[in-house]
């Protein structure tokens, strides 16, 4: 029988294509158990019933779709029947795995495909694929996949979701009937979220009904308590530990004596009813404390209506100018009586930003201080110390020092060597030197001793033989040689009478017997004296005599003049010797350690005390003394109680600034001030940007360390910028030049004149018919004329200078010159006395905004110009002029923006139309340098710079600079207004002295205020009696010198007048009039020589 084989295939999976295969044509997987054919549409279909799995494109079953095993489609769409002839909604279905199962009914069983469609029905089995559908029954089995909801309801019970659950994001959509979380994970229900949250404080406050553990925390930012069981804050228990009480805070506090009724401004703060007020300056004390403003009369507030409420109280002051961020306590003791006794508020505290000053950085509230090196200072934990360089504590004799001074070694020398000294001499050098010396207690000289023309004084007579003779012995021996010899020559006289009278006298022989002896007995006592005076004196000899007179041996002391030599001789027993050297013959080269008389011919000899030397013969008196600092040949000289002389002079104090005075209640800006020598007053002038910005202008009077005003007056009744005032001594009127808003800003000036406190206006005159800006106006007082720089907006904002010259209460102008053909910005100008130029420092904005200078010469009603020179090669503001004339010097002070915008200063040196500058010095290094003004003092000889200092607030501070050579040297600064100053303007006082600073003052809800700066104090080193002479030669501190007393003549100094008297000042200056101390220098014989007197 023959066998039938059909196509067949034993792979897996394994299907016939249609290239396989004809119509009716079958073939068999053998493998997969799968039998298939093509049919009419030549498309290949598996045959056959019951596979394990039957895999087909679509499968659409209307009827019964029966799978023993699994029934696998890529889309199986069932719209009713069964599945393993169960129908769809069965309990105990075989898994239907498809990548989309879209059932129209329910569905029983496993699922492991996508679910596309809604499920209405339970499943009881997994799903691990995604439902997009609505699922309405019950899931039983877990979800592997995602369930996204569009509508409807779907509802799980015990289903474990490993996928995502969309519940439709912006619809109302939520998860119902869900159980309380009992795990980490688990959802939670709404009444379970509100439980846990109603067992929680709001942020807003509650009620806790349990104790808060900090453990080491804190709490931070509570109010201070007020009632018994609030929380206590740490400033409220200090206080309280203090011994304060403290007090609800005051709306301002008083400055000065008020009424105690009604609403007022106190303090720059407009008080109103109802608010606390600290009243603390009341010329009756006993009214000062606590009040409640009211519209009628004033009462003390609640908490402070008692004395002892008073007692230790303390209160916060919130607002004003003087007293805000301040707190203040009642200084009383307990038993006073309220109205009755002294009430007395001193300051506690003060609020406000700590700022980190030099040497501190500040990080959040903590204040640490830097050091340029932790080897020199140590910063510890509790305290500030100086670092160890290594040495040991110890007493040393000679010790190394770094450049900090600190000791970096020690030694203990003993010997001269050891202590690095080459000019002086060693014990064993000088021990040698001494003992070729005669001690002044006497000694055994090995040589003669030469004494020129000098004499031996103070010596006692001579007892031994060879002992040097006195005057006195001599004269003794030589006046009993004269006694003797008088006596022998009486006696031979007596002799001669009585020979003659014998011989005469016969008949008297008795008598003349008598007479004869007794002239006899008296010649013989002559003749013994006269033989002993000859024994002791042997009168002159050519030589030394071997045997006295009378041939006997010479005596001991014996004397003779010896004719040959000039010279006294004494026998000390031995030999002659003579009583002084011959004065013919003594040479200088006898005396030991004599200086050379080579070269010195004139000079007298002296010593310092220890060598001796050769000095000029003067013939004008004076005397030495140490130096104590530095004197000049022909400096006036005054001694000290220590002995020494220094240089009449005066020592600077420290300057001070005056409170801020309000000269314009409303905003007031471009302040600029000239002070009116004529009048001695000064005028400022500003816009008053509370009354239109009108321009106006005030005078104030200078006394003391404060300045008074008068009433405002307006100028112009429009809109004003930029003003600059200018003072012109040749007419005694105040020029304001400005930019005249309310006529396009047009270049404009006014001449006015000042009468007491007021000031009086003639007509405005244009200077440029075109917009205006920063011009600033100097007087040159070579020329009487006026000079404004300003930068002319209308031709390129090109830099810009006019002439006018003031006539009456009018001005005229030439023609302008430009002096910067670029754009120029904020400039300053000055005018030079002592050169007869003007100098204006600019911005080049068309250079890089370099800081440049030029200087300008004027010739009648125009201007000309030198070269620009650049002294600052990076971006400026603000550059402002000032002459020194006492050292001829141009001082420009500048923000330098290349620099962190500090405050800079640098002095120039004009020669002829150019000028030429130093090194430039820093003189704000705390931040940016604003508004800065500047002025020379040329009575205290130096620069005076106001500025609003950006590193701390712009408050307004004031520098000090003195000039020397071609640099500044700058004092400490100082605040002349805490609370910020703007739109600055100064001049000097000329009568009183002073420095005035005008500015827009914040602190004074932009007030314009005025400050008076009082310069340094001098003291003066001259009395009536310490003037003692001139010094004649250059001496360094310490060095010892020769001063010219009276009677001198000196010759060092210049510009006198040959017969005038002059007086000592205190400045160490001479004058033809006496100074406050009256000292008299002396007279003038010439212009430069000068007979000292004192």
């Amino acid at each position: 029988m023959a066998t039938i084989v059909t196509k067949n295939s034993s792979t897996a999976s394994d299907v016939p294509t249609t290239s396989d295969l004809v119509q009716g044509e079958l073939a068999v997987n053998v493998t997969d158990k799968r039998i298939y054919t093509e049919n009419a549409s030549t498309a290949i279909v598996e045959l056959g019933t019951n596979p394990s799995t039957v895999t087909t494109g679509t499968a659409t079953v209307t009827g019964t779709l029966t799978a023993n095993g699994t029934l696998a489609s890529s889309n199986a769409v069932i719209t009713g029947g069964s599945v393993n002839s169960t129908p769809i909604g069965g309990t105990t279905p075989s898994t239907v795995t498809g990548s989309v199962v879209t059932a129209s009914t329910g569905f029983v069983g496993g699922l492991t495909g996508d679910v596309t469609g809604n499920v209405t029905g339970n499943i009881t089995g997994n799903v691990t694929g995604n439902v997009t559908g609505v699922v309405t029954g019950n899931v039983t089995g877990n979800l592997t996949g995602n369930v996204t909801a569009s509508s409807g309801t779907s509802t799980f019970t015990d289903v474990a979701i490993n996928g995502g659950l969309d519940m439709n994001a912006g619809t109302s959509a939520t998860i119902t009937n869900l159980a309380s979380p009992t795990n980490t994970n688990d959802a939670a229900t709404k009444g379970y979220v509100d439980t846990a949250d109603a067992l929680k404080l709001n942020l807003s406050g509650g009620t806790m009904s349990g104790a808060i553990a900090m453990g080491s925390a804190k709490i931070t930012g509570l109010l201070d308590p007020t009632n018994a069981q609030d929380a206590a804050t740490k400033i409220y228990v200090d206080n309280s530990v203090q011994g304060l009480d403290a007090k609800a805070s005051c709306r301002a506090g008083t400055t000065a004596n008020i009424s105690l009724t009604g609403t007022q401004t106190i303090d720059g703060v407009g008080v109103v009813a109802d608010d606390r007020v600290l009243v603390k300056d009341q010329s009756a004390a006993a009214e000062n404390g606590i009040y409640v403003a009211a519209a009628g009369a004033w009462s003390r507030s609640a908490d402070a209506n008692t004395w002892d409420e008073l007692v230790n109280a303390y209160s916060f002051v919130e607002d004003g100018t003087a007293n805000s961020n301040n707190g203040f306590v009642a200084s009383i003791v307990a038993g006073g009586t309220l109205g009755s006794t002294a009430v007395t508020w001193v300051q506690f505290s003060g609020a406000g930003q700590v700022i980190a000053g030099t040497g501190l950085t500040k990080t959040g509230n903590t204040l640490d201080v830097d050091t340029a090196s932790t080897s020199r200072i140590v910063v510890n934990a509790n305290n500030i110390d100086l670092a160890t360089t290594g040495v040991t504590a110890d007493t040393y004799r000679s010790v190394t020092t770094d450049a900090y001074g600190r000791i970096t070694g020690g030694t203990n020398p003993t010997t001269v060597s050891g202590y690095g000294l080459t000019d002086v001499f060693t014990k064993t050098e000088i021990n040698t030197s001494l003992a070729a010396k005669l001690n002044l207690s006497g000694g055994t000289m090995s040589g003669a001793v030469a004494m020129g023309t000098n004499k031996i004084t103070g010596m006692g007579d001579p007892t031994a033989a060879q002992d040097a003779t006195t005057k006195t012995y001599v004269d003794g021996i030589l006046g009993s040689a004269t006694s003797a010899a008088s006596s022998a020559s009486a006696a031979a006289t007596s002799a001669s009478e009585a020979s003659t009278s014998a011989s005469n006298s016969a008949g008297s022989a008795t008598t003349s017997a008598n007479s004869a002896s007794a002239s006899a007995s008296s010649a013989a006592q002559a003749a013994t004296t006269y033989d002993n005076f000859d024994d002791r004196y042997l009168g002159d000899k050519s030589s030394d005599p071997t045997v006295d007179n009378d041939g006997n041996a010479l005596l001991t002391g014996a004397l003779y003049f010896n004719t040959t030599s000039d010279a006294m001789k004494v026998y000390d027993g031995a030999a002659w010797v003579a009583v002084a050297p011959v004065a013919t013959s003594v040479t200088l080269s006898q005396v030991t350690d004599f200086p050379s008389q080579t070269g010195e011919s004139g000079k007298y000899l002296t010593t310092n005390g220890t060598d001796p030397s050769w000095a000029d013969v003067s013939a004008s008196p004076v005397a030495q003394a140490v130096a104590s600092g530095a004197l000049a040949n022909g400096d006036l000289v005054v001694i000290n109680a220590d002995g020494t002389v220094s240089v009449v002079a005066e020592t600077a104090g420290a300057g001070s600034a005056g409170d801020p005075v309000v000269y314009a209640a409303d905003y007031s800006g471009f302040n600029s001030a000239t002070f009116d020598s004529t009048n001695n007053k000064v005028v400022i002038a500003y816009r008053d940007q509370g009354d239109s910005n009108y321009g106006k202008a005030i005078v104030g009077t200078v006394s003391g360390t404060s300045i008074s005003f008068g009433s405002e007056a307006v100028f112009v009744s429009s809109a004003v910028s930029y003003c600059s005032a200018v003072f012109d001594s040749s007419t005694g009127k105040v020029v304001i030049a400005y930019s005249d808003d309310g006529n396009s800003n047009y270049g404009t000036t006014i001449v006015g004149t000042v009468s007491g406190t007021s000031i009086s206006f003639g007509t405005a005159v244009v200077f440029e018919s075109g917009s205006t800006q920063h011009q600033e106006a100097v007087f040159d007082s070579t020329n009487n004329k006026v000079v404004i720089s300003y930068r002319d907006t209308v031709n390129s904002n090109y830099g810009t200078a006019i002439v006018g010259t003031v006539s009456g209460t009018s001005i005229s102008f030439g023609t302008a010159v430009v002096y910067s053909a670029s754009t120029s910005s904020t400039n300053g100008i000055a005018f030079s006395s002592t050169d007869g130029k003007i100098i204006i420092a600019y911005r080049d904005d068309g250079n890089s905004n370099y800081g440049t200078a030029i200087v300008g010469t004027v010739s009648g009603t125009s201007i000309s110009f030198g070269t620009a020179v650049v002294f600052e090669s990076a971006t400026i503001q603000y550059p402002q002029v000032a002459v020194d004339t006492t050292n001829n010097k141009v001082v420009i002070a500048y923000n330098d923006a290349g620099n962190s915008s500090y405050g800079t200063a640098i002095v120039g040196t004009v020669s002829g139309t150019s000028i030429s500058f130093g090194t430039a010095v820093v003189y704000n290094s705390d931040g940016t340098t604003n508004w800065n003004r500047i002025i020379f003092n040329p009575d205290q000889t130096e620069i005076t710079i106001s500025y609003a200092n950006g590193g701390f607030s712009y408050r307004g501070y004031l520098i000090v600079g003195t000039v020397s050579g071609t640099t500044i040297s700058f004092d400490s600064s100082i605040i002349f207004n805490p609370s910020g100053a703007n739109d600055q303007g100064i001049t000097y006082d000329s009568a009183s002295d002073k420095i005035i600073i005008v500015c827009r003052d914040w602190g004074a809800s932009s007030a314009g205020t005025a400050v008076v700066y009082s310069p340094v104090s001098l003291t003066a080193n001259l009395t009536a009696e310490n003037y003692i002479g001139i010094s004649d030669a250059v001496y360094t501190n310490g060095a010892t010198a020769t001063i010219q007393v009276t009677g001198a003549v000196d010759d060092a100094q210049s510009g006198l007048t040959a017969g005038q008297a002059y007086y000592v000042q205190l400045d160490g200056t001479l004058a033809t009039t006496p100074d406050t101390t009256s000292v008299f220098a002396g007279t003038a014989i010439a212009s430069t020589r000068l007979i000292v007197k004192g």
